[in-house]
């Protein structure tokens, strides 16, 4: 039974994007790198917004058409909702994609069953952005902040998905509650996410 739901259910992945303004790629020098979290549309049950990563759902392909691994669906996902209000990627990872064979961590992956009627398979991927990805992408969202008209044209570029782009340190993150997550598993690689940051923040103390 689950192998038959994990086939007939969609695909999605999506990237918990991270960085240090003082460190290159790789490079962490500080334990509480800035963490990229949107906005989307949809609201919780109390009115109040829902965070949530850059991601969405993966092209499978048609007949005998190559479809997209999930960290290639990731990538894509990425350049199309962290667009400026020409709709033109703040991030590409594409380009990092064709020569980094390590751009991304899998932190978590499963199946959301909240619709029973189609129930989607996720993986749930870290990306260590670079000094240069993370200033544009802080940019970006300081002019998202500020100019409302930027604002409504990057929601419109977004297709509506993204309302607002923030870039949290990962310890504020964590204070988050898992429910303010527009899909928990969200939250759960953000945990991951956290955890992987000590692991390596422990080894450089080493």
């Amino acid at each position: 039974p689950m192998l038959q739901v994990v086939k007939t259910s969609t695909v999605g992945s999506f990237a918990l994007c991270y960085g240090n303004e003082t460190g290159a790629a790789g490079q962490l020098r500080g334990a509480d790198p800035l963490v990229v979290l949107i906005k989307r549309g949809e609201k919780g049950p109390g009115g109040e917004d829902r965070f949530g990563a850059l991601g969405g759902y993966i092209d499978l392909g048609k007949e005998k058409t190559a479809g997209e691994q999930p960290i290639e669906g990731m990538a894509r996902e990425v350049g199309e909702e962290a667009v400026n209000d020409k709709g033109e990627p703040v991030v590409d990872l594409n380009k990092r994609l064709r020569t980094e064979t390590d751009l991304a961590k899998l932190l978590v992956s499963g199946v959301d069953y909240r619709r029973a009627s189609l129930p989607v398979t996720y993986h749930g991927h870290a990306v260590e952005l670079t000094t240069q990805e993370l200033t544009a992408l802080k940019l970006h969202s300081q002019r998202m902040e500020t100019d409302d008209v930027y604002r409504a044209a990057v929601l419109e570029k977004s297709n509506g998905e993204v309302s607002d782009v923030k870039l949290i340190p990962l310890s504020e993150a964590m204070k988050l509650s898992r429910d303010s997550f527009t899909h928990p598993h969200e939250f759960d690689a953000l945990a991951k996410l956290d955890e992987h940051i000590k692991q390596q923040q422990a080894a450089i103390k080493r």
